[in-house]
């Protein structure tokens, strides 16, 4: 008797995320990448991280100044004023990975040059 098939049951209020990333078909790449996605799904190492680096990430998402705001998901208007280091650091403490596996997969493919193929 074949097993029974896994059921997955979403509802339109569940978030999902679903990323593909190509990294270089090296193997001198693997272990790096392997470690990357490893530590990633430690959520204290994620947020001491964060935490070391509070200051740097607020300046580099300038553009997106709600991200490191705790009230992002209560307060119903968008604010553009960048956000404190105290802001941020409670932003980051409210985090919970959603980072629960990888898979990997080769893949080959040929991309052309368009200027030459014409």
């Amino acid at each position: 008797m074949p097993a029974p098939e896994k059921v997955y049951f979403f509802n339109s209020s569940e978030r999902g995320l679903f990323v593909e990333i190509y990294f270089p078909k090296r193997a001198a790449y693997y272990g790096a990448i392997f470690n990357a996605l490893r530590k990633g799904h430690d959520e204290n190492l994620v947020k001491r991280y964060l935490q070391d680096n509070v200051e740097k990430l607020i300046n580099e998402f300038q553009a997106f100044p709600d991200l490191f705001k705790p009230s992002r998901y209560t307060f119903p208007k968008f604010s553009r004023t960048l956000p404190s280091v105290d802001e941020a650091l409670e932003r980051i403490e409210m985090y919970k990975s959603p980072f629960t596996g990888w898979s990997t997969y080769s893949v080959d493919g040929v991309w052309f040059d368009e200027s030459k193929t014409r």
